[in-house]
């Protein structure tokens, strides 16, 4: 039964998809509604969200496929708005480091594979990414000024 939907005029799903008769509160699972027929398939974690974490209106159009609608950039722009560079929706952990960096210009062979992050990106909050160029010189000013010849 389709009816006046507080959804939006672009949500042409029957009410019995997400709910029952005995109230409006979504008492079915997300996953009875195709989520794939949208601009965001729903992958990995995303996939045990309740729906108001994203759809925090009832129009469900106007929620974006943008990380940061949801998601705090912690990294404060420091390393560019495509979280999937670096992020999956499976989780957060960066696993491909030394192909970000040889992407960058600096691969990380030798004695930079064994460092972490934030022995050569220091900030405030340990989460700053900001790029501090290729040349041997920006992070080792201090070992090049103390030497004698």
């Amino acid at each position: 039964m389709q009816g006046q939907s507080p959804h939006g005029e672009g949500l042409k799903t029957d009410c019995s998809v997400c709910h029952d008769p005995s109230g409006w509160m979504p008492l079915k699972k997300a996953s009875a509604f195709n989520h794939d027929s949208t601009n965001f398939a729903l992958e990995g974690t995303h996939v045990s969200v309740d729906c108001k974490s994203c759809h925090q209106s009832l129009v469900f159009s106007e929620a974006t496929n943008q990380c940061n609608a949801c998601h705090t950039d912690v990294h404060e722009m420091s390393v560019g708005n495509d979280c999937s560079r670096c992020h999956t929706p499976q989780s957060w952990i960066v696993d491909k480091l030394p192909e970000l960096h040889e992407e960058g210009g600096f691969a990380l062979i030798g004695a930079h594979s064994g460092l972490s992050c934030n022995d050569c990106h220091r900030s405030e909050t340990n989460l700053r990414f900001d790029r501090i160029g290729n040349d041997c010189i920006s992070c080792h000013r201090t070992d090049f000024a103390s030497t004698s010849n």
